[in-house]
């Protein structure tokens, strides 16, 4: 299965107001498997940015970096 990156914004455009959007996750182990293999690795999870202890991500379901961002369909 491959991951849809149709829509895939910058983090830098990302909203910062509490709205709910989708994050693209890269775990460090996708560095490790075959080509074309990533998809247990690299995921769109649900988050929203948190103003606790100057601001951040929150999400639930895979740890790792987000790498971009699309609004929810």
């Amino acid at each position: 299965m491959m991951i849809e990156l149709a829509g895939l914004r910058t983090m830098d455009t990302a909203p910062k107001d509490g709205t709910e959007i989708e994050l693209l996750f890269v775990h460090v182990n996708n560095a490790y498997v075959a080509p074309g293999d990533e998809t247990p690795w690299v995921a769109w999870l649900k988050a929203h940015w948190i103003d606790f202890n100057r601001g951040g991500w929150t999400w639930y379901g895979m740890a790792g970096a987000p790498i971009g961002w699309r609004p929810i369909k």
